[in-house]
C-alpha cells in the first residue's frame, strides 16, 4: 500500500489514509480543508491531546485538526451521530464544525476563515 500525498488524493479518488508532508489525512473532505490552510497560509496540525467526554462511559475524542493562529479546534464532519454531539458538548475549548456547505464553499473557492471563527 502506496499512501498518497494530500495532492495525489485531491487530484483523484478517496483512500482511506493520506499522507501531507506534516500529517496524516483520513478522506477527502479532510484533504480539502487541509489544503485550504495551506493555500492561505494558516497553521495547521493534528491535536496530541485528548479530551474527556461522557458517551457510555468515559472517553476520549481527538478533534481533526488544531489552527493554532486562532486557537481553533476544527472537527471534519459528514454524518453527525448522538455520539458526535456528546463529544461536542464535553468539548473544553472553541470547536468549529466543518460540514458539506462549507466544503462547497472550499470548493468554489468562497470559503473565508471568519465562517467558523
Amino acid at each position: 500500500f502506496k499512501q498518497k500525498t494530500a495532492y495525489e488524493i485531491y487530484q483523484c479518488d478517496w483512500s482511506s489514509d493520506v499522507c501531507s508532508s506534516d500529517l496524516k489525512l483520513k478522506g477527502k473532505w479532510e484533504v480539502k480543508f487541509y489544503l485550504w490552510c495551506k493555500e492561505h497560509n494558516i497553521k495547521i496540525e493534528r491535536p496530541s491531546t485528548g479530551f474527556e467526554y461522557i458517551w457510555e462511559g468515559t472517553r476520549l475524542y481527538f478533534p481533526d485538526f488544531f489552527l493554532s493562529d486562532y486557537n481553533l479546534y476544527v472537527e471534519i464532519k459528514g454524518y453527525e451521530t448522538d455520539r458526535d454531539k456528546a463529544k461536542w458538548s464535553y468539548f473544553p475549548h472553541k470547536l468549529a464544525v466543518i460540514r458539506n456547505a462549507e466544503i462547497k464553499q472550499i470548493e468554489n473557492n468562497t470559503f473565508l476563515i471568519e465562517h467558523i471563527l
